[in-house]
């Protein structure tokens, strides 16, 4: 899925394929709860600075959406195994005129 930003400046994010059973912490910058993974990709286009998010059960229902400022290849260290969560990422590049 691939959204894009029309006002100035614009850009495009790609969001890459799932890594089941992992999450990327320590980077989160918001975590609203959502009705599915969807809602998800959306939140986390609409963050300018979101460049991954993380994705699972919240324990008093629905799902949680970890927005995070970051990917795993910048914070490797803080990307983890957790069974509940999945994890994935988002291609960010500028448009050009």
């Amino acid at each position: 899925m691939v959204f894009f930003v029309t006002e100035a400046p614009c850009t495009k994010k790609t969001f890459v394929e799932p890594v089941p059973n992992k999450a990327l912490v320590n980077h989160v910058i918001s975590n609203p709860t959502v009705a599915s993974e969807e809602v998800c990709k959306i939140q986390c286009f609409i963050e300018a600075t979101c460049e991954s998010y993380n994705f699972g059960p919240k324990e008093d229902g629905g799902h949680v959406c970890e927005l995070s400022n970051s990917d795993r290849f910048v914070g490797l260290k803080n990307f983890t195994e957790d069974h509940e969560f999945l994890y994935r990422g988002v291609e960010v590049t500028w448009c050009v005129d």
